[in-house]
């Protein structure tokens, strides 16, 4: 199974996941937010806001789904490079999750990584291409927490061999039928869709549940970053003094 398939059945699984708790919870979490006054709304409209979250991400799933499978079976036997986009996102949530742990989530905004990397292939190359131009535009070394050290041209670097590929992907693209193009553009439409769909409705689940006072639930709904492979995020921590953590955890 290609990493791009895996990624698309993880979101899927997620959101079905966040869909059949708020269905189970619905009203036991309604019942709590009215005893304790934390929310103004009345229990129907409490009510019809879970039920049109639930239905738009039910939708949302369906229509990813069937646009993914559609672009697969138009691809299918076709010399193209599927895991390109698939590689520089891991790339990108990688760097952006080793500057914003250590630097904080303010030093992202320099280097043009605040964002989620786009949905859409075409963006997504430009969104890598505009960072490594300002990480190379703005090349320091940043010093962490037990004098860990950084270097964005480091960053910059490890993101060239994927954009690359994913350049190379797209410029093939240009040789192929106006039909796999066309389903192309709708998978990319449909997952930028989904995101925000996926993002905005598990937020607003997430707050009901704190209103309910159940942060059990309000963790398992929340929308997070994808987690980093194991042999990327412990790079973030090749350069951490280990004498120096067990001095500091000594006092």
């Amino acid at each position: 199974m290609g990493s791009l398939t895996q990624m698309i059945e993880s979101r899927l699984q997620q959101a079905e996941h966040i869909v059949e708790l708020a269905r189970a919870e619905k009203s036991s979490v309604i019942e709590r937010i009215q005893e304790r006054g934390s929310s103004p709304l009345s229990a129907e409209a409490l009510g019809e806001i879970i039920d049109g979250l639930v239905s738009e991400l039910s939708a949302a799933n369906k229509e990813l789904a069937s646009a993914y499978s559609k672009f697969e079976e138009l691809a299918a036997g076709k010399n193209l490079n599927h895991r390109a986009a698939d590689d520089l996102e891991r790339v990108l949530w990688s760097a952006q999750g080793r500057i914003a742990e250590p630097y904080g989530p303010e030093m992202l905004q320099l280097y043009g990584l605040d964002e989620s990397p786009p949905a859409g292939l075409r963006a997504l190359a430009t969104f890598a291409h505009n960072s490594v131009t300002l990480l190379r535009a703005h090349t320091q070394e940043l010093v962490g927490k037990f004098g860990s050290v950084l270097s964005t041209e480091r960053i910059a670097d490890e993101l060239v061999p994927p954009l690359d590929a994913l350049d190379d992907y797209l410029a093939s693209l240009d040789d192929t039928s106006a039909e796999l193009l066309a389903a192309l553009q709708t998978r990319d439409t449909v997952a930028d869709n989904w995101s925000r769909i996926w993002r905005g409705g598990a937020t607003v689940l997430e707050g009901l549940f704190l209103l309910a006072e159940r942060a059990d639930l309000a963790t398992r709904v929340r929308p997070v970053l994808p987690g980093l492979p194991v042999e990327q995020d412990r790079s973030a921590f090749e350069d951490i003094d280990v004498e120096d953590i067990e001095r500091t955890t000594e006092i």
